[in-house]
């Protein structure tokens, strides 16, 4: 029974050491991987100094200071920004990240304070940045994005009614819930006819009486 003991604690140490070291490169803050993971502050600091801090060029790691981002407004900023909330949000839904009630409310399928969060949140931003290697949207704001679509009062998942498909939409927001792809084709379709427009009206003023 000891020996069990011991296998246990060392398995559950190991997993937090490895979920750490995991959120440190992807630069999460020490508060947010604290509470995946149960380490102490001095403990997270020890592991970034160890193995982080002297690296440098395209593996150089930042420390994070301060809150965790909050603000949702950042995820609409332009179409291309809500694109890759939409694609971290429909990543959480299919890895895991979330579970889905009969209403569609979106609650989080295990505990934010677990390792299990914490691998499955760190899953998913590490897929979305293979699939959109210049995205700018950091871990943390993936992360701020998953509590915001879980409280429901700034931002939701919607259908677009051009569309249908899924999409970030903003709750507080005047326009019509469409989505960001279809807003782009309306506004290029729009650019591309406005010099056959400007050229039309331009022939018709210098249209002889």
């Amino acid at each position: 029974m000891p020996s069990t003991n011991v296998e246990s604690r060392y398995r559950r140490e190991r997993s937090q050491l490895e979920l750490a070291l995991e959120m440190i490169a992807f630069e999460a803050r020490t508060r947010t991987i604290k509470g995946c993971t149960g380490l102490s502050d001095d403990r997270i600091r020890k592991l970034y100094t160890t193995y982080f801090k002297h690296e440098r060029g395209p593996l150089t790691v930042r420390r994070q200071r301060g809150k965790s981002p909050r603000r949702v407004d950042v995820f609409f900023r332009s179409p291309s920004k809500q694109m890759e909330a939409t694609t971290l949000a429909l990543l959480m839904l299919h890895y895991g990240v979330f579970a889905l009630s009969v209403g569609g409310r979106l609650s989080l399928a295990v505990p934010r304070q677990s390792v299990p969060f914490g691998r499955r949140l760190c899953r998913v931003y590490a897929l979305f940045k293979t699939l959109q290697p210049s995205a700018t949207l950091s871990f943390e704001q993936a992360w701020s994005l998953c509590l915001a679509l879980t409280r429901g009062d700034e931002v939701a998942l919607a259908r677009c009614l051009t569309c249908d498909g899924q999409f970030v939409h903003d709750l507080l927001a005047a326009e019509r819930s469409v989505c960001p792809c279809c807003r782009l084709r309306t506004s290029q379709s729009e650019s591309a006819k406005a010099p056959q427009l400007a050229s039309q009206a331009e022939a018709r003023t210098t249209r002889p009486r």
